[in-house]
């Protein structure tokens, strides 16, 4: 699940050695089964994790709010091929959301039950005849009426102000029912011990015992709504077991998301590494005979890491950024300014927004279209330039086929066989694409763009931005990720 760059970091590994050698055992074994061959891993874990989903939302007592109903459609704009990869991480969004609205629920009920509890044991066992048929004919309006008309009777056993309005008003909601089986309660164990009941505060001690009280309430309390959640399930122990693994490899899928790794891309001698090494002073080779053959790994912090990726004119060496979405990334592309946009730079903002949008909402994106000082002298780079600046590669993504490549190799194969297969995947590829086309044309932002120079010092006023401009994106996203606090940001840049 992890980044072929991933090495967890000490923050990472203190927080683990919290966890019991248990715990630890029983989620790395299971991940261990899962992993089988590692080909299969994604399916079977995703369709384990898919069937406990369905089965919380079954019973229809957990209800899916919007939140999961966003999660719910980005996993189903998943459905397509290249998008699988995301399907574990949103699966476990929607599982954890699922669980934290049963803890509540299990919360509320173990509050309602001990409201109820002590009031019908105090309206059976306690209250006298007269006292008690007077209360039962009381009308009150609101909850706060009803507990101020028990706060009447002295021997009132429960200081019902502890309690929330939500689970007060709760028991108010079922007070016909309350006081309805409280009287037939009574009136069975009058039976039960063959006499009257004693018109007196003191209960006879043969009347009804506290076993008896707990069976009586277990089979008319309105507080059990979390024990049907599984009820239609034979074995429920089973996906309880496989929540609670689940759970736990979604704790280190956060712990690990904890940190952030920041990859600068680009074509030789566009200024990527320049740009490294203005921020982090990692000396990484620039220059125009010396370039990047390998992605660089630089430990900039314990919960930040820098990546330099090969010179390379294409994108695709950065793909496996495509399977590390659950991680924070900030991916810098570096574009050498020509003018205009060109068809290279145009190939190169779908590959990040493809990139991006595998890794949904933790990736961000900054292309610095790099070196702009040295364009034709007088050229002013404000907000009205780059807004048609990113309009011409819009447009030019939305007129177009997105990979016309692919597209017209299986157009062919479609066109020059009558086989079934060759008509399947043209059609799969065509809406895949024309996916990814939407997808990037609403996701480009004006904001992902910005007019750089690494080496002149009055960049700035031509509307060009300097390495300081991108390292504040950078400490922005941070704080925005809950990585760190802004004021915690300054050790992470070179020290001039």
């Amino acid at each position: 699940q992890s980044s072929p760059q991933a090495k967890p970091g000490k923050n990472f590994v203190q927080k683990l050695k919290g966890w019991s050698a248990e715990q630890l055992d029983e989620i790395m074994m299971y991940w261990c089964y899962l992993r089988g061959s590692e080909e299969e891993i994604e399916g079977e874990y995703v369709d384990q994790l898919e069937r406990v989903v369905s089965e919380l939302r079954v019973s229809n007592i957990l209800k899916t709010d919007n939140e999961k109903e966003d999660l719910f459609s980005e996993l189903r704009k998943g459905q397509i091929e290249q998008l699988n990869p995301r399907a574990a991480y949103l699966l476990e969004s929607i599982l954890i959301s699922y669980c934290s609205d049963r803890e509540k629920l299990e919360t509320f009920e173990i509050h309602g039950m001990e409201v109820w509890s002590s009031l019908f044991g105090f309206l059976v066992n306690t209250v006298k005849e007269d006292e008690f048929e007077s209360f039962c004919n009381e009308k009150h309006g609101c909850s706060e009426e009803f507990f101020v008309s028990l706060r009447g009777f002295k021997s009132c056993p429960v200081l019902y102000d502890q309690y929330t309005q939500d689970v007060k008003e709760a028991v108010f909601q079922n007070a016909a029912k309350l006081k309805k089986d409280a009287r037939c309660a009574r009136e069975k164990y009058k039976q039960t011990i063959g006499h009257e009941y004693n018109n007196c505060c003191e209960p006879d001690s043969s009347f009804m015992t506290s076993v008896q009280i707990r069976e009586e309430i277990e089979k008319m309390t309105p507080f059990n709504k979390s024990k049907g959640i599984f009820a239609h399930i034979k074995d429920p122990e089973v996906v309880e077991e496989k929540i609670s693994i689940f759970k736990g490899l979604y704790k280190i899928r956060e712990l690990y998301g904890k940190q952030c790794y920041v990859g600068f891309v680009g074509p030789q001698n566009a200024g990527k590494s320049t740009l490294l090494n203005k921020l982090y002073d990692k000396k990484a080779e620039s220059g125009l005979r010396t370039h990047t053959t390998e992605v660089t790994k630089y430990y900039v912090a314990d919960d930040l890491i820098a990546l330099d990726f090969p010179g390379s004119n294409s994108l695709t060496n950065i793909s496996q950024f495509m399977n590390s979405g659950h991680l924070n990334n900030f991916l810098v592309f570096v574009l050498k300014y020509d003018g205009s946009p060109d068809m290279q730079m145009i190939e190169n903002v779908k590959m990040a927004y493809k990139i991006k949008s595998f890794s949904m909402k933790s990736a961000q994106m900054l292309f610095c279209i790099n070196k702009a000082s040295q364009g034709v002298a007088g050229e002013k780079f404000d907000e009205d330039y780059k807004t048609s600046f990113v309009n011409i590669i819009r447009d030019h993504i939305k007129e177009n086929e997105y990979d016309e490549k692919e597209v017209g190799i299986w157009k062919k194969v479609k066109e020059g066989t009558e086989k079934k297969l060759g008509s399947t995947v043209y059609d799969k590829i065509k809406e895949t694409n024309e996916k990814l086309k939407e997808y990037t044309v609403n996701e480009i932002k004006n904001d992902d763009f910005m007019f750089t120079d690494w080496l002149d010092k009055d960049a700035h006023k031509k509307g060009i931005s300097g390495p300081g401009d991108v390292k504040q994106r950078i400490a922005n996203y941070l704080v925005k990720n809950d990585i760190r606090k802004l004021s915690e940001t300054g050790d992470i840049w070179q020290q001039n």
